[in-house]
């Protein structure tokens, strides 16, 4: 299966939830040749400071990091596209009602732990919250806020109103707030129009075979 490359500014936020758009950074992904949105550490940062995972200059100083250690930068790559992986294996699988892999529970299970390892307690403004504890330019900092967005997802109540998009060839997941839940694309002006579309073509297409039959 070959993987088409693709640029960061071309990833989007949109899904509902921090964790689906990371799952969500591969372009048809159903398809024999998906696209990838991380083709290397620097278009992950892009990602991370496009969807307020980090602030520009955090970002400047995380790229220039990996310039300096390719090696650990390429590790962490390595890491973040097999959370992903096995983050939307997992998804995808609970809400069809299938078995997941053990093996991917076990990847996920080993980054949360990286996580718990740089969670503490703040205060900001008069209240406490979570935060973290940072060693400067950190190269896995961003997934940090990532794996908790997950976390909490995979442990709450509304786990089940995560879709996955039935246009052809996508998989993006999304969180569906429709009052019944009957939501079906990832985007209405994406996926649902071309669905659309070819449904138009496909009536049209029969109409014109049926006149075409009674004459």
């Amino acid at each position: 299966m070959d993987i088409i490359q693709t640029s960061p500014d071309k990833l989007v936020l949109k899904h509902g939830l921090l964790c689906l758009d990371f799952t969500n950074t591969v372009f048809w992904r159903l398809r024999e040749n998906p696209t990838e949105g991380f083709q290397n550490y620097t278009s992950f940062v892009r990602w991370g400071q496009k969807v307020g995972l980090s602030t520009d200059v955090v970002s400047e100083q995380l790229v220039q990091e990996a310039k300096a250690h390719p090696d650990e930068a390429a590790q962490v790559l390595n890491r973040v596209i097999s959370l992903r992986e096995a983050l939307y294996r997992i998804i995808t699988a609970t809400v069809e009602g299938n078995s997941y892999k053990p093996e991917d529970l076990d990847l996920l299970n080993a980054e949360v732990s990286r996580m718990h390892q740089r969670v503490l307690l703040v205060q900001k403004e008069g209240h406490f919250e979570w935060g973290w504890r940072t060693v400067e330019n950190t190269l896995d900092q961003m997934l940090w806020p990532i794996l908790r967005s997950a976390t909490q997802l995979l442990t709450s109540a509304t786990l089940d109103r995560i879709g996955v998009c039935r246009g052809e060839g996508c998989g993006w997941l999304f969180y569906d707030k429709s009052r019944n839940r009957t939501r079906k694309w990832c985007d209405m002006g994406d996926c649902g129009n071309r669905a659309k579309a070819r449904r138009f073509y496909q009536r049209s297409r029969e109409k014109r075979f049926t006149n075409a039959s009674l004459e």
